[in-house]
């Protein structure tokens, strides 16, 4: 490369340097100690899952854990919401997945 080609390359890579990007990033945007939040996750989500036991009362219901541990009710055309039809089959839900 020339000299004259080196500057008129540096010179446009200071115009957009506060635009375009030289590299991406390299992370897997993970956090390293990811088996404390998993046992937070799961504390949260067995708490929260307690609190639905004991204040459910009609049925059926649906139930969703959101990406931090805990359960909601959502409405019936929720897509990923889980129907639950009887009390029975709410302990045996929290049994398995809380």
């Amino acid at each position: 490369m020339s000299y004259e080609q080196a500057i008129r390359h540096s010179r446009s890579h200071r115009k957009d340097r506060f635009v375009q990007q030289c590299s991406g990033y390299f992370g897997d945007g993970k956090p390293k100690d990811c088996k404390v939040l998993e046992d937070v996750f799961a504390e949260i989500s067995a708490t929260r899952m307690t609190k639905v036991l004991e204040t459910a009362a009609e049925f059926p219901i649906y139930l969703y854990q959101q990406e931090t541990g805990e359960w909601v009710l959502v409405p019936k055309n929720h897509l990923f919401g889980s129907e639950i039809s009887s009390y029975e089959d709410l302990v045996k839900f929290a049994t398995d997945y809380a």
